[in-house]
């Protein structure tokens, strides 16, 4: 049917978008092994792994961005984030 197929398309291209923001994220990773002290790359690694839903990943680059620049317009957006992930991540474990 139809609407089988509008599923299946759906499915595939969202399997496509996860699989693009994992290696977003291995790429942003590699960054941070290099330059470990620029907060531009924690937060893109805190992003691409929230949208690859590797979200412990996620909650870790998200503390060091703020750890590294507190004062970022970008913070109180982060922060915000970083709530919501925390809530989701103790929400499905426990």
């Amino acid at each position: 049917s139809l609407a089988a197929l509008a599923n299946e398309r759906a499915q595939a291209a969202q399997a496509r978008a996860t699989n693009a923001a994992r290696n977003e994220a291995a790429a942003y990773q590699r960054l941070t092994l290099l330059e470990p002290d620029d907060p531009s790359h924690w937060l893109q690694l805190g992003t691409a792994s929230q949208s690859a839903q590797d979200y412990a990943a996620a909650i870790a680059a998200y503390e060091r961005f703020l750890e590294l620049a507190p004062d970022d317009s970008s913070a109180p957006l982060v922060r915000q984030q970083l709530e919501l992930l925390k809530q989701l991540t103790e929400a499905t474990s426990g």
